[in-house]
């Protein structure tokens, strides 16, 4: 596996050769079956070796099948645009901070296509085609079963049938940091922690509704509250409210987003700022008061509830 500091991929491709039974004349843009199969296969081949099984990545999976469709439109195998199509994908729901997902690292990617001719055979068979032409394949077999010590643990498989009748196939494997499915564990910090520091003007006020019953809230121009923290995510927790206003915040310095807290209805302990995928080091997070407004609001008010760190 070639090396880099950032992205790190095996480029793998492979003509399958061989006959299974498949009516011909239609385009199947995602036949889901064989995208399911295929993964199982391959999750049941990694273990065989000690491997865990991969998770279907949402994202992944719709750029492999993006891929394949675009290989069956060119009428050959290609790897180009493999960094974009990997660093692009979209994130699952739960990874609120956009695309793209910023827990990728290592990945590889197989492809093949396959043409069985006139003779049928059921999607089962298909799907057992495209894994034994990477299981016999050094390279392929290598990127299924994680040779390289990667920890590859998400996977994109997409699947395209065109019109002639070609299978067209493409496996993505990928390390992600924040795995579909995995509970992520965050660990709150109240606003009134002795962790946090603050400048400016900023009231504290009791609400039942609030985080542990009380929050803060500021509305004047500059106010800041800053809190240091280890781990590899961050949280801001606070509230939308008709008179909300804009904040800054700063990840270690740096300016990453303007939050509008504009809401007509009042909503209280919402997470209004995630950002995931940190280096696993000492960071800061800093909310500043903008003084700034939505032209909707009534107001310029942050109110700081609480922060949520995740180790």
């Amino acid at each position: 596996m070639s090396r880099s500091s950032h992205f790190r991929a095996v480029l793998s491709l492979l003509i399958a050769a061989g006959a299974v039974v498949m009516p011909v004349g239609s385009a199947s843009a995602a036949p889901v079956d064989v995208e399911v199969r295929v993964l199982q296969l391959i999750n049941q081949g990694r273990s065989g070796v000690g491997k865990s099984a991969e998770v279907m990545h949402a994202g992944l999976r719709s750029a492999a099948r993006d891929h394949s469709a675009y290989q069956a439109s060119i009428r050959r195998m290609t790897h180009d645009g493999l960094a974009g199509r990997v660093g692009g994908a979209s994130p699952d729901p739960y990874e609120s901070n956009g695309a793209p997902d910023d827990g990728f690292g290592t990945y590889c990617e197989n492809v093949a296509y396959y043409y069985p001719g006139s003779a049928g055979a059921t999607e089962e068979q298909v799907a057992q085609k495209f894994y034994d032409v990477w299981l016999n394949s050094s390279p392929h077999r290598r990127c299924m079963f994680d040779e390289y010590g990667a920890s590859l643990n998400v996977a994109g498989v997409g699947i395209y049938r065109d019109t002639r009748g070609y299978w067209w196939a493409t496996f993505e494997s990928v390390r992600d940091a924040t795995p579909p499915g995995v509970t992520t564990a965050w660990t709150r910090v109240e606003e009134n922690a002795a962790g946090l520091r603050w400048s400016g003007t900023w009231r504290s006020a009791s609400n039942s509704r609030a985080s542990a019953g009380s929050h803060r809230r500021s509305a004047t121009t500059g106010s800041w509250v800053r809190y240091t923290f280890a781990g590899t995510g961050i949280r801001w927790i606070g509230a939308r409210h008709a008179s909300g206003g804009i904040a800054q915040v700063r990840i270690d310095g740096v300016l990453v987003a303007n939050v509008d807290q504009y809401s007509s209805a009042t909503s209280l302990q919402q997470v209004l700022f995630q950002r995931t995928g940190l280096s696993d080091a000492t960071h800061t997070i800093e909310v500043r008061v903008k003084g700034t407004r939505n032209p909707s609001s009534g107001g310029n008010r942050t109110w700081i509830d609480a922060f949520e760190r995740r180790s």
